[in-house]
């Protein structure tokens, strides 16, 4: 009876660790991954970052394509940018001009299915239409303006409140 009860519980604990965001992207982790670490994955897959002239905190890198070839999440983007705070990968986003919105619908409709748990709302700013999903370590923004752009973003938010604190600071 014993043994049943802590299988019984293993497989609780198993279950519910396993409902987080993912903050896992091409073997990358956000929050740990460093540059270095991130540019040998990224070279593999042929998408070779280059450093964003004037970015110093955090350091953006990115890799644009005109044609949708960078594959992530049952998609293809045009381009796909990471920011590091401190030496590790805080940000990573993809992104695509999509002018019907269809791969947007797509996407938040699988990001739905997946983390329905962790979904935060779905808010129209100016141009843009945005959804979030939002666990205690991972930020997930899939947007869309009216010029046609989806943008798929993943950030870890122990470093995002580190930027945001550092930016407060600055004034």
């Amino acid at each position: 009876m014993k043994r049943f009860i802590v299988i019984l519980v293993m497989a609780m604990i198993s279950s519910l660790s396993g409902c987080q965001i993912t903050n896992n992207i091409w073997g990358c982790t956000l929050g740990q991954s460093s540059y270095a670490q991130v540019k040998v994955v990224t070279d593999k897959k042929g998408y070779h970052l280059t450093k964003m002239e004037g970015s110093s905190m955090p350091e953006i890198f990115s890799y644009y394509n005109n044609y949708p070839t960078i594959s992530f999440g049952a998609e293809l983007w045009q381009s796909v940018a990471c920011s590091f705070l401190n030496g590790k990968l805080m940000h990573i986003s993809f992104a695509r001009k999509d002018n019907s919105g269809e791969s947007y619908r797509a996407v938040r409709d699988r990001l739905k299915a997946k983390y329905q748990d962790y979904f935060d709302g779905e808010t129209t700013q100016g141009n843009t239409i945005q959804t979030a999903f939002v666990d205690k370590h991972t930020l997930v923004l899939l947007s869309l303006n009216t010029d046609g752009v989806v943008l798929l973003q993943y950030f870890d938010q122990v470093l995002r409140k580190m930027q945001y604190q550092h930016m407060k600071d600055e004034l």
